[in-house]
């Protein structure tokens, strides 16, 4: 199960580094290209230098994306698993106390009643049988 998730983030981090490159290489080559021009929603930019807002737009989807996969499971992590932990915790001391009181209790009853559950198994064992001849078949009487 360890591989797997190993490879399955293995395999995310490589897709997010050549997503990145490919996304270098194609701001690096449009904004040397004198014959490139961009269209969007009818309104035609003709160099890069006209994205002056992308560059604030991008940093801003870094941070949230960073946002995202870091305070976002360190939030759920602290406010959902820790009190379930503290809770578990709590319960299995819970139980240990009372099984522990309960057997300091209960001592002399278990004491008095384990040689008699001992020989009342000892004397209900069963025998051991013999099988017949029939069902004894060796290795020379197969066909």
């Amino acid at each position: 199960m360890k591989t797997t998730l190993k490879l399955i983030l293995l395999i995310g981090l490589c897709v997010a580094l050549t997503s990145a490159l490919t996304g270098g290489l194609l701001w690096h080559f449009a904004s040397s290209s004198p014959d490139f021009h961009l269209t969007i929603n009818g309104q035609e930019f003709t160099q890069l230098s006209e994205f002056k807002g992308m560059a604030g737009g991008l940093l801003g989807c870094v941070i949230a994306g960073l946002v995202l996969c870091i305070v976002l499971p360190l939030a759920l992590l602290f406010s959902v698993a820790l009190p379930v932990l503290i809770l578990g915790l709590v319960f299995g001391a819970l139980l240990l106390a009372f099984l522990g009181v309960g057997g300091l209790l209960f001592s002399p009853l278990i004491l008095l009643a384990l040689p008699l559950f001992l020989l009342a198994r000892l004397l209900r064992s069963p025998k051991k049988r013999t099988r017949p001849a029939s069902s004894q078949a060796g290795p020379a009487s197969r066909g």
